[in-house]
């Protein structure tokens, strides 16, 4: 053993003496393969906002360690995934804080925006799709590409979007 590092860091399983980097690189990978399904080659995965039993979420409940660099991996976060639609939605501020989380998250890294929403779900409710959709606004100077399934009557909130979509490829 090396006089430089103390006997107890060869303790330590080889996961825990990983640096940083290297786990954020771990992570992006992993949610890239988890996620491989809605991925193309060119393309950020989707990170389903509302999914929390899915990658990035989960990366953030196995240690501290974790969380932290989870957290902190802007990369991670860069493509919400709000699919109204699914079962496992809760129509609760649920939707606002996970989708501010995500937001929070991807910091001022240009994201991929992909928004699902039939205005017949019964568990949706118009002035939440409101907040939702003034909050995703809010962050339009970001957009790098926008995937948008929702009725023709939200097409007025985009036209009402006070910041430039100067980053919006797609």
């Amino acid at each position: 053993m090396s006089s430089t590092h103390p006997q107890s860091l060869y303790a330590l399983p080889p996961i825990r003496r990983l640096p940083p980097e290297l786990l954020e690189n771990i992570f992006a990978l992993s949610v890239r393969s988890a996620q491989n399904r809605h991925c193309l080659e060119e393309r950020p995965c989707s990170v389903n906002g509302f999914d929390t039993s899915e990658s990035p979420w989960t990366l953030t409940q196995v240690c501290s360690r974790w969380r932290v660099v989870a957290t902190t991996t802007a990369a991670l976060w860069v493509s919400p995934e709000l699919d109204l639609a699914e079962p496992y939605s809760n129509p609760s501020d649920r939707f606002e804080f996970l989708l501010e989380t995500c937001l929070g998250r991807s910091g001022e890294h240009t994201v991929s925006v992909r928004v699902i929403w039939d205005k017949d779900d019964d568990f949706v409710s118009s002035k939440l799709i409101e907040r939702i959709l003034a909050r995703l606004l809010s962050t339009s100077h970001r957009w790098k590409e926008l995937e948008a399934f929702l009725p023709s009557l939200c097409l007025t909130y985009f036209h009402s979007a006070d910041r430039p979509f100067s980053n919006l490829q797609r």
